[in-house]
C-alpha cells in the first residue's frame, strides 16, 4: 500500500514537472529564445554610490553585473561570458556554459562547466520579449556546488559564497 501511494506520488510530481516544461506558455518562449545569442545592455540599478533610488543605467556603467554574451541552442544547452560584483568574491569575470530547462515564463540554467570557480544556479525569468529586446530579472544563486543525486534533483555540495543576486536588466538580441 505504502508503495502504491509512493508511486502515484512521484509518477504525480514527474508528471506536474513535464507537464509544466511541455505547457503551451513553456514552449512559446522556448521558441523564442532557442539559437540566439544576446548581450545586456541595461540594468535597473543604483547609478552611483550617492543614490538612494533604482534606475535603468547602460550595461557598460554597472559594476553590479555584465552579461557579454549569453547564448541558447536548440539541444537545451547555453553558454554565457559575464562579470559580477560579489562582496566575499570582489569582481568575477567567467566564461560558464550548462543545461538550461524553460518553464513558463522562467528559463532554469544550470552550470556544468566554468574556466573559473564559479558554481551555482541562474535564472531568467522573462517579462517580455519585444523584437530584439528582451526584459527579464536575473536570478543569481552562485553561492552553492550542486550535484545530481540520480533522481532527478539536484542536491547542495558546499556553501561557496554568500551572495545571491537578482536583477532588472534587458538584452539585445545578438546575430547569431
Amino acid at each position: 500500500m505504502l508503495a502504491a501511494i509512493i508511486t502515484l506520488c512521484g509518477t504525480t510530481l514527474l508528471t506536474s514537472c513535464v507537464n509544466e516544461e511541455n505547457s503551451q506558455e513553456s514552449r512559446q518562449w522556448l521558441a523564442k529564445i532557442q539559437n540566439t545569442h544576446w548581450q545586456m545592455t541595461e540594468i535597473f540599478a543604483l547609478p552611483n554610490r550617492d543614490s538612494y533610488e533604482p534606475e535603468w543605467i547602460p550595461a557598460g556603467d554597472s559594476n553590479y553585473l555584465m552579461i557579454y554574451d549569453l547564448s541558447f541552442d536548440d539541444k537545451g544547452h547555453y553558454s554565457s561570458n559575464d562579470m559580477h560584483n560579489s562582496f566575499v568574491v570582489g569582481r568575477d569575470i567567467t566564461k560558464h556554459s550548462g543545461e538550461y530547462h524553460v518553464v513558463g515564463t522562467k528559463i532554469y540554467m544550470h552550470l556544468l562547466k566554468t574556466e573559473y570557480a564559479a558554481h551555482g544556479n541562474y535564472n531568467l525569468t522573462i517579462r517580455d520579449i519585444k523584437d530584439n529586446i528582451m526584459e527579464a530579472v536575473v536570478g543569481w544563486i552562485p553561492n552553492y556546488d550542486y550535484y545530481d543525486d540520480g533522481y532527478g534533483d539536484y542536491q547542495m555540495n558546499m556553501e561557496l559564497d554568500r551572495d545571491n543576486m537578482e536583477y532588472l536588466i534587458r538584452l539585445k538580441r545578438m546575430p547569431n
